[in-house]
């Protein structure tokens, strides 16, 4: 610490702003604080350069620190990183959004196709599906010998939409 205090203290007056976002951020995974000090970091290297190559004293530390432009550099390249994290977000859920409308669009294109492939009874809803099933069944043991009953025969070939069996208690005419 000694040896570089001029380094840290740059470091530390550069990286104000990424100081006030961590005690800012309550995040789980301080994103605000990441993107922050990651711009901020951008800000402030130039300079701890400087430092490093021409003069590493306090003096020269202090000669950046009071240069105005510089701090502007450093404070401006944090204000970049708020900016990021307020607007790319929300940027990238109407991007998102524009998509998945998108793949709406693709998915009912699909869809009436294969409606127009596989006939409407692919579309038919559960119920009419249901009542089709119960008289494609095997015959009842307990209805009487004078009602039709359903056979293999009976079961509409494949490309028609189910239709219900005369006579069935409860199904839709």
């Amino acid at each position: 610490m000694f040896i570089s205090f001029s380094s840290l203290l740059l470091i530390f007056f550069g990286m104000l702003p990424t100081f006030v976002a961590y005690v800012i951020d309550r995040s789980h995974n301080r994103s605000n604080t990441v993107c922050v000090g990651a711009a901020n970091l951008c800000g402030v290297f130039p300079y701890l350069l400087e430092l490093w190559l021409n003069q590493h004293s306090i003096a020269g530390a202090m000669l950046i620190l009071t240069n105005m432009f510089s701090i502007a550099v450093m404070y401006f390249a944090a204000a970049s990183g708020w900016f990021l994290f307020i607007a790319i977000p929300p940027a990238m859920i109407s991007v998102l959004r524009v998509l998945d409308q998108n793949r709406v669009v693709a998915l009912k294109e699909r869809q009436k196709k294969m409606l127009e492939e596989w006939s409407r009874a692919v579309g038919e809803d559960v119920k009419n599906a249901k009542v089709a099933k119960e008289a494609s069944a095997s015959p009842a043991q307990d209805q009487p010998s004078s009602t039709p009953q359903a056979t293999a025969e009976s079961v509409p070939p494949p490309g028609t939409p189910p239709q219900a069996p005369q006579g069935v208690p409860g199904s839709a005419p």
